[in-house]
Formats: C-alpha cells, structure tokens, sequence
C-alpha cells in the first residue's frame, strides 16, 4: 500500500497522472486539477547564509532581506562579540576592534570548532520558538509568519558546510578589496592590512557558493540581484538554480 503524493493518506486504488514529465500517484479526487495547483504554489523561501569579506556588504544584504522578505538577521560573531565584551570591555561607540574577534573567535574555535555555530542556530531556534508561542497565546496559530533566518557572516568551511547540511542557501557577497578598505576606514574600523589574510577572511576562498553578488555599483544595483535570486529561490521551490 502506498500514500497519495497530493494529501499523504493510504492508497488503496492508485491513480496516476503525468505533470510536466514527472509521475504522481494517489486518490483520483487528488490527482489532476488539485495536484497541479498544489505543484503551482511558490515554495517558502528558505533560510540563508551571507559568505563575503569584511566590509563586502553582508549586512547590507541581510537588512534588505530583512526588510522585504521578513527575514530575521543572526550571526556567529553575535555570541563571540559579547563574551569578548565581557572580558575586555566595550569597544568605543561605532568602531569595531577587528582583531580582538579573530583572535577571540579563533582561539575558542580551537577548543570547539562548531562553538559559535552551536550558539547561533540556538539563537535562531530560540527566536523561532517564540514567535510560534507568542502567536499561539493569542489564538493565531493558523497566522504564524513563516520564520526566516540570514546569518550574516559565514567565514569557516565547518560553518559553510553545516549551514548547507540544514538546507541554507549560500550567498557569496563581494566586493573591490580597495572599496572594502575605504569603508571599513570610513565606518571607523580597529583594523591593519594583516587582517586581510587572516583565516577568516580566507578560509572560504574558492568555495562554490550557491549565488554570488557584486557590491561595488550602488545599492539599486545590488539590491536587483537579490531580487532576481530571490524570485528564482520562489520558483525553484527553495532550492539554488
């Protein structure tokens, strides 16, 4: 006995029917008309993961999918910040001291390679978790906004490849290496040109990630090319072209 491909239920006499060269089986009520409406339906847009150098634009990226595409912004420098904090003090208002967070990051990640990754996707699960009950607590569970994740700041091949074994879609952002200087000084960075080549910035030199963007024409430009992913994510149900 199988399941009908359209409504999951036992079948016990199957019917199939042929839709742009690929087979489906169920009920007769569920073949057909309700099943080529079903295959029609954009899929949900699925998690992302941003794959860039320093100042290449990330979270510029991760912002426009937040504010168009309702996704949540997470990122595994978000834990390692804090607890740098904590023991080192707060850097000064609008710099970001860059080395102190290779150094930090690295020297945990040598104890626990997956230490940052494990706290990230807690973050991100918490959050989904609460949005779903704060949402049932007033009787909408039905309403409940499908959660979208974009973590902004994929640097490690272990990050890279656990983020792609949940089904993230990998988005490489880049950029000018001299307009990523200027902006990283211009936004008052705590940065030498070593921190260039450091294995953070490195480690993903090469690897093929699902999308690629160009940030060095303006924003209007940049903003295009994800839309255009973003509709191909839609049409491919979800899954990289």
């Amino acid at each position: 006995m199988s399941n009908c491909d359209y409504c999951g239920e036992a079948v016990t006499s199957v019917y199939s029917f042929q839709h742009m060269g690929v087979w489906y089986s169920g009920h007769k009520r569920c073949m057909g008309a309700p099943m080529v409406r079903k295959l029609s339906q954009p899929m949900p847009l699925p998690n992302i993961g941003l794959i860039g150098k320093l100042r290449a634009g990330k979270d510029v990226v991760a912002a426009y999918l937040a504010e168009k595409y309702g996704y949540t912004r997470f990122a595994f420098g978000d834990e390692l910040k804090r607890y740098a904090h904590e023991l080192f003090g707060e850097p000064a208002e609008g710099s970001k001291p860059r080395e102190l967070y290779q150094w930090f990051g690295q020297t945990v990640r040598e104890r626990d390679p997956d230490v940052w990754v494990r706290k990230c996707l807690e973050a991100a699960s918490h959050h989904e978790l609460s949005v779903k009950v704060a949402f049932a607590n007033r009787g909408l569970w039905s309403s409940t906004p499908q959660f979208r994740a974009v973590i902004t700041d994929v640097r490690q091949l272990n990050e890279a490849e656990v983020l792609s074994a949940r089904g993230y879609v990998l988005i490489r952002v880049e950029a000018p290496e001299s307009l990523r200087i200027h902006r990283a000084i211009e936004s008052g960075d705590t940065f030498n040109l070593r921190d260039l080549t450091h294995g953070t910035e490195t480690a993903l030199d090469g690897y093929a990630a699902d999308f690629t963007v160009m940030n060095g024409a303006g924003l209007p430009e940049l903003y295009a090319q994800i839309d255009e992913i973003m509709e191909s994510l839609r049409v491919a149900g979800g899954e990289a072209a």
